[in-house]
């Protein structure tokens, strides 16, 4: 795993938030729910006034990896 880069504008440290979504499908027949699960890395730094975070990906290594990028990382 990568090491996690501190907060770019406050420079405190970040958590990941799982999110679960429900996908309900009906038909005829029967009702089936589908769950997925999306990962954020966030600024844990209340204090921060950007409180940046970044988008919705499928593991929490993305959004590691979403989160360290830099404007120098080209």
């Amino acid at each position: 795993m990568e090491k996690i880069k501190p907060c770019p504008f406050c420079g405190g440290g970040l958590y990941i938030r799982a999110i679960t979504f429900s996908d309900t499908c009906c038909t005829a027949d029967e009702t089936t729910t589908e769950y997925v699960k999306k990962y954020r890395a966030i600024c844990d730094n209340v204090l921060c006034l950007c409180h940046p975070q970044t988008r919705l990906f499928s593991t929490p290594e993305k959004a590691i990896k979403a989160w360290n990028r830099r404007v120098d990382n080209v």
